[in-house]
């Protein structure tokens, strides 16, 4: 009513923005936005919230330690924290320095990714769609003979991993596409480990794998486009198609990332379903907790590190995790700030190993930095345990091996 009385008496002083499409302007922003995402990525890397959030992801997501504030994180923290891990442990390990460029990429793809989710101006949500889909593409056509690229992706509010190697037989190039799943989906499109498996749900589920795939038979980025955003567009919340979709893929019917991958890779270019029998690192536990973002690497990890260093990588992200709480707990009593009620009642608790025992149920719901510390240390003695029981085992060999020299 309002706007009609002030178009009657000439006061409608709307104005709608102008927007320069120019590709200066567009790179300028794009520029600009990617530069606040990973300046926010690593601000939040110190911040206590996220600091005990990607504590959670790193070492207690898997140990059946329970927190609901603590399940879900960002596709860039996630991976921003593996990529430091990387780094710290790539001049030790030649293993890790032969995949830090990899994660490099993945951590690139992954801002720019998040960023089409983000931004605020939906007039420059479809530009900075083409440009992530141009790196994509780009980066997938330069893959050469045993080339990898990884691409993490998110719908729905879970997080799978995406690996795509190139090979060449015969003078002509294929792909193989690979899913690092542990949750959503997973027990329905991958493969079931032991007869039982479909109807097991602790049953360890294969990586999904699809090879042989002819890359002259994909318009790419067409196929690229459906792939990243055909179930990621901001629709309206009445939209009854939506409100399908939404309950279908909470129950697990029609995870949308495996429907487009079988159909494109399989039925049109010509791709085969990989079924791995005498490969165990293949097979994976589900997640117990929502540490999608972070599961996905671990699963990576396991599947194309050495057992020793893949033993060794999660020691290592065990300690990252306990040195963050040890200064989070530093800068605390540095700045005198006033600790909250439950990290009060902890520090009193937790200094018997007894009450630990006893309200086991009760404590693995907290969110203090005492309890989160506790359990971490606990995680790290678990890890070095197995590394020690490896590297004894590796020892032995090499000791057998050289008397029969």
């Amino acid at each position: 009513m309002f706007k009609a009385i002030s178009n009657i008496f000439g006061q409608n002083k709307t104005v709608t923005p102008k927007y320069n499409y120019s590709k200066n302007y567009v790179y300028r922003q794009w520029n600009e936005h990617i530069v606040e995402i990973k300046t926010k990525a690593t601000k939040e890397y110190e911040q206590i919230d996220e600091v005990k959030k990607d504590v959670f992801h790193q070492a207690l997501g898997s140990q059946g330690y329970s927190s609901r504030r603590l399940q879900g994180n960002s596709i860039v923290s996630s991976i921003h924290s593996v990529l430091k891990d990387i780094q710290d442990m790539s001049a030790e390990n030649k293993e890790l320095s032969q995949i830090e460029t990899l994660f490099e990429k993945a951590h690139e793809l992954a801002v720019q990714f998040e960023l089409t989710k983000r931004v605020k101006d939906e007039n420059l949500i479809e530009p900075y769609q083409q440009k992530f889909l141009e790196n994509v593409s780009e980066s997938l056509a330069s893959l050469e003979d045993g080339g990898k690229l990884l691409m993490p992706y998110g719908v729905h509010g879970h997080v799978v991993l995406m690996e795509v190697t190139a090979k060449v037989i015969d003078g002509k190039k294929t792909w193989n596409w690979k899913v690092y799943n542990a949750g959503l989906g997973s027990d329905i499109y991958h493969i079931q480990k032991g007869p039982l498996g479909r109807i097991n749900p602790w049953a360890k589920t294969q990586t999904f794998e699809i090879s042989g795939i002819d890359p002259s038979k994909i318009e790419l980025k067409d196929f690229l486009k459906q792939l990243f955003f055909q179930n990621s567009e901001r629709k309206k919340w009445y939209n009854p198609q939506r409100f399908i979709s939404s309950i279908t893929n909470f129950l697990g019917f029609s995870y949308p990332v495996y429907r487009h991958l079988k159909i494109s890779l399989i039925r049109d270019a010509g791709g085969k379903f990989v079924k791995h029998k005498n490969k165990p690192t293949s097979y994976h536990k589900g997640q117990k907790a929502g540490i999608c973002s972070r599961k996905c690497y671990t699963l990576w990890m396991r599947e194309n590190l050495s057992e020793i260093n893949y033993r060794r990588y999660k020691v290592k992200t065990a300690k990252t995790a306990q040195d963050r709480l040890h200064k989070l707990k530093d800068r605390h009593s540095i700045k005198k700030v006033e600790p909250k009620k439950d990290d009060l009642k902890a520090s009193k608790q937790l200094k018997s190993a007894a009450f630990i025992k006893k309200h086991w149920y009760r404590l693995r719901k907290r969110d203090d930095t005492d309890t989160l510390l506790f359990f971490t240390k606990r995680a790290l003695q678990h890890r070095e345990e197995k590394l020690q029981a490896l590297e004894s085992q590796r020892a032995k060999f090499e000791r057998l091996f050289s008397t029969f020299q």
